[in-house]
């Protein structure tokens, strides 16, 4: 009559082996035991390997199969291909530094970067952005009024009057755009060529001589660079009294990305550096402005693609110790 209670760990442990006789029998899925369990991982797991390699081999086979299948004429045709791309990439045809489609990506960088949202965006997640703008607001509300009563008391001319700005937060980049667009509309309809004051630096110098505006001394304008190359080497370019350094400066070229303007340090250095510079007259005599990467780029290159190239070689400017605050030394700008 006594019902007889196994110890707890007892009959935990027959269930355990009668589960391992079940599997044995197929009565419990394998899966189910602890051993099945494992040894349905490790052979799942040797599987996924044994395929991935059977895979890279049959890859491998592959390539080795089309390379040995390969004639001179497929050769001949990749370094053909080869070449290509070179030429490509070196010309700036489609890649390159400057082909289509570095251009198309940095001008779409460029209008996206100085949107009106891209900067306002920036102000919202960085206080530094943000601490800028605050201080440009600030300085644009002071300085309003002053450029308001300048404006009352001032005539502009006509030409600058064509600008049409058709909202009123135009970002700097749009406001170019405007400006460089009207300024080519005027030259294709009634060949307008006040642009010139800014676009060509002789012109611009001229007109503040003329109109007698102070400026760094100016030793001369030519309108041919191997007539200036012999006066540069003859020491006519340079006044045998003038001061040193001076500048040559390609008038045809304004943007810095140019890198037209060449400080010659002394008449030394001009006779001992006659191979280089003449390289570089040259090559800036042929140069041409390109505004690729900018918005405006196509007004604005029709102005530029009209001027007519030129050289002038200017003086330095020497700025009194009052004005620099160098400890009584004079300083030299290239202006």
């Amino acid at each position: 009559g006594k019902i007889m209670k196994e110890p707890r760990g007892t009959a935990l442990r027959r269930r355990g082996e009668n589960q391992d006789i079940e599997a044995r029998a197929g009565n419990v899925p394998e899966s189910d035991s602890p051993k099945g369990r494992s040894r349905g991982d490790t052979e799942s797991t040797e599987s996924s390997t044994s395929s991935h390699v059977r895979k890279v081999e049959k890859l491998l086979r592959s390539f080795v199969a089309t390379i040995r299948g390969l004639t001179p004429k497929h050769y001949l045709g990749l370094a053909l291909l080869a070449c290509m791309l070179v030429v490509m990439h070196k010309n700036n045809i489609i890649i390159g530094k400057k082909g289509l489609i570095v251009k198309k990506v940095t001008n779409i960088e460029r209008r996206l970067t100085q949107s009106q949202f891209y900067l306002h965006f920036w102000t919202y997640i960085s206080p530094g952005a943000l601490a800028s703008w605050k201080k440009a607001k600030l300085y644009y509300e002071t300085q309003r009024p002053l450029f308001e009563e300048a404006a009352r008391n001032f005539e502009l001319h006509p030409y600058w009057l064509r600008t049409k700005i058709d909202k009123v937060d135009a970002g700097w980049y749009e406001m170019i755009s405007l400006r460089a667009k009207a300024m080519a509309d005027m030259y294709e309809e009634n060949g307008r060529d006040d642009f010139k004051i800014e676009k060509d630096k002789c012109e611009m110098y001229r007109f503040f001589t003329k109109n007698k505006f102070r400026t760094a001394p100016i030793h001369g304008y030519w309108d041919d660079y191997r007539t200036f190359t012999r006066d540069l080497f003859d020491d006519k370019a340079v006044p045998k009294n003038a001061s040193w350094p001076t500048f040559f400066k390609c008038c045809h070229l304004t943007q810095g990305s140019s890198e037209s303007t060449r400080m010659l340090k002394s008449r030394d250095y001009v006779h001992s550096n006659k191979k280089d510079l003449s390289s570089f007259i040259k090559a800036k005599w042929n140069y041409r402005a390109d505004d690729w990467e900018r918005p405006w780029a196509h007004d604005m290159n029709k102005l530029t693609d009209s001027l007519v190239p030129g050289i002038m070689v200017q003086g330095p400017y020497p700025m009194s110790i009052d004005e620099m605050e160098r400890g009584g030394k004079k300083t030299v700008f290239e202006l």
